[in-house]
């Protein structure tokens, strides 16, 4: 008889322990459960862009004004005040020929 009082006392101070206690106070952020964790299962690594429509779209931007760079020359601006020449950047190709002899 006294074992079985024994037991379920045992038991009581056990279903005590796993209770919620409201006074004990965690700082930071709250600790995932091993119910979420378990319920999440495997998921692949995704890159960082995935998911993120703003960012996809600006580096798919930047890749195709690079690939525009080397098909089209960029826009030179003059002086200022519109008369002097500064010759050419790039320098003059002495070998192309860009027009017809009319003969």
């Amino acid at each position: 008889k006294e074992r079985k009082e024994a037991a379920v006392a045992a038991k009581t101070k056990a279903k005590a322990a796993r209770q919620y206690h409201p006074e004990v106070k965690v700082e930071g952020r709250r600790g995932t459960s091993k119910q979420i964790l378990e319920n999440r299962g495997l998921v692949r690594h995704r890159k960082k862009k995935a998911g993120n429509a703003r960012v996809a779209n600006r580096e798919k931007y930047t890749k195709l004004v690079k690939r525009r760079k080397g098909a089209v020359q960029e826009m030179r601006e003059g002086a200022s005040d519109g008369a002097t020449y500064e010759g050419e950047a790039t320098g003059v190709r002495t070998h192309l020929r860009k027009s017809l002899k009319l003969s």
